[in-house]
């Protein structure tokens, strides 16, 4: 049997239960689904407070750090007030925070050398991971959408504020640096594949739901 391996997840939203959405039960199935056969950690974006990381095991194999975000979080949501009228911004904010120094680069570094392999759900954890494209540690982008598609259909262009732009860059550098890219559909893979490098493995990743999760029962 091959040794397992020893994967960090980067969410900018907390594995939470009961799952409240779509994008928590998909995280939490494929982590779960993972762990049986490979050590899981992940380290999510959690809520606004002056507080340390807290770690929540999930089972004996998968573990979750959720990692506070400072008082300084209040300030970029604010800058994109005129798009959180429209749709939730705390991607694109959690993507901005990242571009300073924070607990969750903290958390990161604190288990960088433990991982054999890195995974982003979605391309909004990508200003925390340090030595993406530095290093020979797998990354693999576990996408949720075409992002730089999405965000068009969330803020009208009079309050995007450049987070068009923003976005598809940040997924056109994840893109670009990962080793395996998880889409949902194949025409997601397909919008992918110009920013795709001719050996990256492409795999279609379906979300798996969790019927008990979904119910709040352990």
């Amino acid at each position: 049997m091959n040794k397992p391996l020893n994967i960090m997840a980067l969410s900018f939203f907390p594995s939470l239960l009961p799952s409240s959405s779509g994008g928590e039960i998909g995280l939490y199935g494929l982590l779960n689904a993972l762990s049986r056969d490979h050590n899981v950690l992940l380290l999510s974006s959690a809520e606004v407070a002056e507080a340390p990381p807290r770690t929540y095991y999930h089972n004996q194999r998968f573990r979750e750090i959720r990692i506070p975000k400072d008082m300084r979080f209040h300030a970029l949501w604010s800058k994109h007030s005129a798009a959180a009228a429209h749709a939730d911004v705390s991607n694109v904010c959690v993507a901005q925070f990242g571009e300073v120094a924070t607990a969750f680069h903290e958390t990161y570094i604190a288990h960088y050398e433990w991982a054999d392999v890195i995974m982003h759900d979605g391309p909004y954890t990508t200003t925390y991971d340090l030595f993406l494209g530095l290093d020979d540690k797998v990354r693999f982008y576990n996408s949720q959408n075409v992002e730089k598609d999405f965000v068009r259909t969330q803020y009208p262009p009079e309050a995007a504020g450049g987070l068009y732009e923003y976005v598809a860059e940040l997924e056109r550098k994840l893109l670009r640096s990962a080793d395996v890219v998880g889409a949902c559909s194949s025409e997601d893979m397909c919008a992918f594949e110009p920013d795709l490098r001719a050996s990256t493995e492409r795999c279609l990743v379906y979300r798996a739901v969790d019927l008990e999760r979904i119910a709040g029962k352990t």
